[in-house]
Parts: C-alpha cells; structure tokens; sequence
C-alpha cells in the first residue's frame, strides 16, 4: 500500500492498494504539493494531473504519459523523464537542476522562468516543438539534437550550452544569450535572432537561411561563421552592420581571415534585405534598410578583413536594390491624353444653332403680353424646381428648342 500526502501539511491525498507507482493509471489526479522524492513512476500514466510544487527529487518517470499535467513549481532535480510525454504540459518556474529529458517529447510545452542553476540538465534528442522557453535559465545544459522548431526563447539565458545539430528553424531567439554556446550543425533557417548575444559561440558548419539578425553587434564575435552553409539569403540590419567594423579592428592580426579564406556559397549577408529596419550607432531613429545605406556601409566594411569572406558572394547586391529601369525603356506610358473642350464653347455653338433654327423673334404685341420682367422671373423659377443636374447640362448640338427646355 503507497500514501501520497502533501509535503506541507501531511494531508492524506492518494493511497493505492499496489506496491509500485510503476504504470499506475492516475488521469488528471490531483497531487498538489505531493511528496514524491525518488518514487518510480515508470510508464505512469498521469495525464492532465495536477503536480503543482510536488516534490519528484530523484522520481523516475521515464516513459510516463503526462500530456497536459500541470508541474509548475514542481521540484525536478535529478528526475528522470526519459522517453516521456508532455507535449502540452505546463513547467512554469519549475527545478531542472540535474534533470534528464533526454528524447522527450515536450512540443508546446511551456517551460518559462524554469532553470537549472545547480547542474546542467539534459535534453538530449528532446522534441521541443512550440514550446516556450521564454526566461529559461538553462546556461550549459546539454540540449544536442534538440528540435526546437518555432520555440520561443525570449529572455533566456543559455550561455555555454550545448546546442550542436539543435533545430531552431523557424525559431524567436529575442533577447538570448548564447553567448559561449555550441552551435556548431545546428539549423537555424528562418530563425529570428533580434538582440541575441553570439559572444564567442561556435556558429561552425551551421545552417542558415531566411535567417534574420537584428541588432545583434556581436554577430562579428562569433566563432567559425567563414564556415557556415547557406541555403538562401539572410538579412542584417543597420544595427548589427554597425557592430562589424569595429569588431574586426579590434581582432588580433593572425585571428582575421586572410584574402586567400574561401566564402562560402551564399555569403552571410548577400544581398543585404531589407526585411528589417534597424537602428545604426549614433542614430536615434529606426532607419529602414534598403533606403540606400546599406549600400553605402557596405563599401566601406569591405575595407576589413573578417567581411572578405562573408561578402565575397555580394556582388549582385545592387541588382537586388536598384529598380529595374529596362521596363520603362523604349515604351509608351500607358496614359490616353485627352482634350476636353471647355463648356462655355459648347453652350455658345448649342445656342447658335438654336438661333438658327428658331422662329422669328416675337412682334411688339406679342411681347405686351408677357412682359420681359415676368418672364425673367418665370424663367428663374423653372430653374430653381429644376434638378441641378439638369440645370448644368449643356443642350447638344443640333438638339431642337423645344427638346432642350423639356430636359
């Protein structure tokens, strides 16, 4: 028989007839501050239960079902969750410190403000898909192998990991610290690293593409970048430009790359793009890239070393910013010219015509009949009932009289 009470008060909260937690089927149990310290609970099944800070120092979970539980708070050191599920699981703030997830499968799982501050944890060949690792603490634990496709790293601080053949494509690196970190076969095509510090990280053999740097000064400071691959174009902003040239000047002579050092195919920043805007040094605005500046930094960062075989593959650059003015050569602007003739030219040539075609003009008893003011004042009044539109049409040519006062 197993008691699982809380560690705070001792309150009784599950008790089992078996002699192992080992595949115990608990869905969506509520153990909520248990005490669990080195419990074996290989192949549990516990989804959607409740661990809010239980203590599982030491437990084994390897294998177990945990879609959807709730361990926020939780104590993890030393716990195994090899081989377990928690896609959709909830870790917030949690004790990783010398935990073990290594080929788990944590997609959409959060993970944020967890750490692992007295020894590295391991997530070796974990599927961390979407997960939120937002202001995780994890600076050298072992993540090689990791997908962390579309993750969330905002805030973290995973100086001096190990990240070697780690996925990030897709992945939102803002505020990161890599500083020191091992990303050497890692991919990291589409990513976004805005605000990242590369200090000293090993980029050896990894793959971009799409990818984004912005304000990231310390690209240039990054170890093995003359080695990287690239699948399509990447694209800095004014910002971490800015940060290259002073960068190479301040590298030991022997550390620069020699003219002779092959570029790679691609070229970190070929065809600079300006999906980004940026904020260059001594500006206090964001300044879009593509407006021009870009092409004028370029010529002169070309004068350093460490950009030789970065851009050596740049030269079509300009093709990408200019316009394409060979559409406009030898051809007829599509806009048809006009020539409106002004109204007063048409009413005098309606009213000629009417002239022409009207009777004589009226004898001296016909006009006592209805004098020239009444019928002024006739003539004011039908237009005043009259629509405007009508009143503002001009009377066509060759349209008779009697037509024309009908309209």
């Amino acid at each position: 028989m197993i008691r699982i009470v809380r560690r705070d008060t001792g309150a009784l909260l599950l008790e089992t007839d078996t002699d192992t937690l080992a595949g115990v089927s608990l869905p969506y149990a509520v153990l909520l501050y248990a005490e669990l310290p080195g419990a074996d609970l290989t192949g549990a099944r516990l989804r959607g239960a409740d661990l809010c800070s239980a203590n599982l120092e030491g437990a084994r979970l390897d294998g177990a079902d945990l879609r959807g539980a709730d361990l926020s708070g939780a104590c993890l050191r030393a716990a195994s969750f090899a081989g377990a599920r928690l896609t959709d699981a909830r870790l917030l703030g949690t004790d990783l410190s010398g935990a073990s997830f290594r080929g788990a499968d944590l997609g959409r799982t959060s993970f944020k403000l967890a750490g692992a501050a007295t020894a590295p944890a391991d997530f070796r060949d974990a599927r961390m898909q979407r997960s939120g690792l937002d202001h995780t603490t994890l600076a050298g634990c072992d993540l090689s192998g990791a997908d962390l496709s579309e993750a969330h790293l905002g805030g973290a601080n995973w100086a001096g990991a190990n990240l070697r053949g780690a996925t990030f494509r897709g992945a939102l690196l803002e505020g990161t610290n890599l500083a020191g970190a091992d990303l050497t076969h890692a991919d990291l095509t589409h990513a976004v690293l805005h605000r990242a510090d590369l200090t000293a990280a090993r980029m050896a053999d990894a793959a971009l593409g799409r990818t984004i740097f912005a304000a990231v000064p310390s690209l240039p400071l990054a170890l093995g970048l003359e080695a990287t691959s690239h699948s399509a174009d990447s694209s800095l902003d004014l910002a971490t430009l800015a940060g290259i040239a002073p960068a190479a000047s301040r590298l030991p002579r022997g550390d620069r790359p020699g003219r002779g050092c092959a570029a790679p195919p691609g070229g970190l920043a070929r065809g600079v793009l300006p999906a980004l805007g940026g904020q260059a040094r001594g500006d206090a605005g964001h300044q879009p890239v593509g407006h021009g500046q870009p092409l004028q930094l370029l010529p002169h960062a070309l004068q350093h070393p460490l950009l030789e075989p970065i851009l050596g593959c740049a030269g079509g650059t300009g093709l990408h910013v200019r316009p394409h003015q060979a559409q406009f050569v030898r051809r007829q602007l599509p806009v048809e010219v006009v020539v409106e003739p002004r109204e007063d030219l048409l009413a005098g040539e309606a009213i000629g015509r009417m002239d022409a075609h009207a009777p004589s003009l009226p004898t001296a008893a016909s006009a006592a009949t209805m004098p020239r003011s009444a019928a002024t004042a006739q003539s004011a009044c039908c237009s005043i009932r009259r629509p405007r539109c009508s009143r503002d049409r001009i009377v066509p040519t060759g349209t008779p009289t009697i037509s024309a006062i009908s309209w």
